[in-house]
């Protein structure tokens, strides 16, 4: 069987900054079949529901990999890059071990955004740099 790994709110679970789910009932479905590992690199780096709208500065989420670029929140710019980084690692450690055929992402996130639509996320950069195929998901 296949496996594959998406972003926690699109299986249904409440973990969005805001204390929402952005349920796709295509990977719904698949979790059902057990074909989808869940994840949220935000709370995977620690933070909490809910938490601060958090917004790229500076760059994409490769340059907040590379320290030229931060993720700050909206409500005053708390810098929230580390936990946004460690929280990248932690999903890219899942995925080195779940070796999932693709990962769906939730579009125009600071950490899961990839593709058209807004710049990528951290954890999507991340899980790109390690060779991981990513679709991204509105």
């Amino acid at each position: 069987m296949k496996l594959y790994m998406a972003s926690a709110c699109l299986v249904g679970a409440a973990c969005r900054y805001n204390g929402e789910a952005k349920t796709d009932e295509t990977i719904r479905a698949m979790l059902a079949r057990g074909e989808v590992v869940p994840f949220c690199p935000e709370l995977l780096g620690g933070m909490d529901i809910p938490r601060p709208a958090m917004e790229l500065s500076g760059g994409d989420g490769g340059a907040v990999l590379d320290g030229t670029a931060r993720v700050l929140a909206r409500n005053g710019g708390v810098d929230c890059t580390a936990a946004m980084q460690d929280g990248a690692r932690r999903s890219l450690a899942i995925a080195f071990a779940v070796r999932p055929e693709r990962i769906f992402l939730k579009a125009r996130s600071p950490s899961c955004g990839c593709g058209a639509g807004g710049a990528e996320g951290v954890a999507a950069a991340l899980l790109r740099r390690g060779g991981f195929m990513l679709d991204s998901i509105e």
